[in-house]
């Protein structure tokens, strides 16, 4: 399993392929080819988890420890209580967050 470099819908990436099938991404910085942006994706390319690089300057172990967990971790488990909306597993809204009936963060 080699890194690739690869065009998504969000520009150029570099794309390392993890044992459980998923991926591990990093798209383009602002001084730098990648670095802006880590995300993890399922085997059809469909986005898990991202992280932005200003979060990782904020909270430095917590994101690294998270991007470490989620890249080890099965597709399976990932999408507990998601649902597959354009292209990124999303957290399932409740009936009410859905019709606007209460307010979400």
């Amino acid at each position: 399993m080699m890194p690739e470099s690869t065009k998504t819908e969000l520009g150029e990436e570099l794309v390392i392929p993890l044992p459980t099938g998923n991926s591990l991404r990093c798209g383009e910085g602002g001084d730098h080819a990648f670095g802006g942006y880590v995300r993890v994706c399922d085997p059809d390319g469909n986005e898990l988890v991202y992280w932005d690089a200003n979060e990782w300057q904020e909270e430095p172990e917590q994101v690294m420890g998270a991007i470490f967990g989620a890249s080890l971790s099965d597709f399976e488990e990932l999408i507990k209580g998601r649902v597959l909306e354009d292209g990124v597993w999303n957290w399932r809204r409740s009936q009410a967050e859905a019709d606007g009936s209460i307010e979400t963060p």
